[in-house]
This record gives structure tokens, C-alpha cells and sequence, in this order.
């Protein structure tokens, strides 16, 4: 039986998974799948509102293909880029359990992926995704959009910055 990581490839995802990870069917089959599955167990079962889900279902699709694209790149970052990855979540995250103000963890999320995918469809999602949350800000005179793109900014130049520190030659 393999081994997910072996010494053979430096802790790096074996390539046959790499290539899973990078199917934009394999992706989006997979993404649509589970927010069908999660709409229907939302509405049906747990009666939360359309608005939610239309706000929410997105977001969660783009979580889903965020993690693809990490996983598309498993062992080939250096471990800071995956600790700014976690912080990020876990920022992004806290604005649903606590009304944190000045920034949305949507655009926070979305923002800071769309500058970190490292797959054309990745881009795309997050893209299309984070233009919907952009309106809906806009429709609801919301200005913590802002302060979630400006956050996810920063942490995009030091995510690159990270990346680049990387490659420089050990010396």
C-alpha cells in the first residue's frame, strides 16, 4: 500500500492526487455536490432562510475549491504560507461567531484567496464569488467590505513575500 507522503518525494502529495486536486470537473462536481446536499439539509431541515443560503452557499463553495487549490500544492510551500492560510481562516471565520467590526470575513476570505490561487479556476471562483458578496455589501450600504479587502490585501503581499523568501538560495 502507498504511502500519501513518502521520503521518496520530500513530503510533497503523490502526483496522481496533485492531479485530483487540480480537475476543474473533479472540483466543481465535487463543490456543487455538497452545496446542493448542505442547501437541501439547510432548508429542509433546518429551516434557515434563502437569503442565507444565497449569502452563505457561495462562500462555502469557494472554501471548498480553496481547499483544492491548497491541497493542488500540499509540500510545496513553506510552512509559514500554511500558517498565514490558518490565521486568515481562523480571522475570517471568528465574524461568525463574534460581530467583529470593520471587516467582513467573506471579503477578508475571498479577497485573500483570489490573490493566493495558484489555479485558473481557483481565481475564477473566487472571483465570481467575491463580486456577489461585493453586491450585496453595495445593496446593503455595508462598509465592512472594505476593511476585509484592505486586511486581505496585506495579507496577500505577505503571503507572495513568504513565497518569494522560498526561492532565494540558502546562504
Amino acid at each position: 500500500m502507498k504511502m500519501i507522503f513518502d521520503s521518496a518525494n520530500d513530503g510533497r502529495l503523490p502526483d496522481h492526487l496533485r492531479g485530483f486536486a487540480a480537475n476543474p470537473i473533479l472540483v466543481l462536481t465535487i463543490s456543487g455536490i455538497a452545496a446542493l446536499v448542505v442547501s437541501y439539509v439547510s432548508v429542509c431541515y433546518l429551516r434557515f432562510s434563502t437569503w442565507t443560503l444565497f449569502y452563505n452557499i457561495p462562500v462555502g463553495v469557494a472554501f471548498l475549491v480553496f481547499s483544492f487549490d491548497r491541497l493542488h500544492v500540499l509540500g510545496r510551500q513553506p510552512l509559514t504560507a500554511y500558517a498565514l492560510d490558518a490565521v486568515l481562516l481562523a480571522t475570517a471565520i471568528t465574524r461568525m461567531f463574534v460581530l467583529v467590526p470593520l471587516y467582513s470575513g467573506h471579503t477578508l476570505f475571498l479577497v485573500y484567496f483570489l490573490g493566493t490561487a495558484h489555479t485558473r479556476l481557483a481565481r475564477l471562483i473566487a472571483f465570481a464569488v467575491l463580486v456577489q458578496v461585493a453586491i450585496v455589501k453595495l445593496m446593503l450600504a455595508d462598509g465592512t467590505f472594505v476593511g476585509g479587502a484592505a486586511l486581505a490585501t496585506a495579507a496577500v503581499f505577505l503571503y507572495r513575500a513568504l513565497q518569494q523568501m522560498r526561492r532565494l538560495p540558502d546562504g
